[in-house]
């Protein structure tokens, strides 16, 4: 547990990662509330969009 707690910590890839969530939630808001959401699929976004780097925390 600590290693994980220690891993999250110093990841620069979650932090991006997080950064880019809070962005496009910010986004799909404004849309929402402006009533203009989009029609197409959306980009799937974090761990099951992308593959996960498992060797980082070996």
């Amino acid at each position: 547990m600590e290693n994980n707690t220690r891993y999250v910590q110093k990841s620069k890839e979650l932090h991006e990662g997080a950064k880019a969530l809070i962005s496009r939630a910010v986004d799909m808001a404004k849309l929402m509330v402006a009533g203009q959401v989009p029609e197409q699929a959306l980009i799937r976004g974090g761990r099951k969009g992308h593959e996960l780097d498992v060797r980082a925390q070996l």
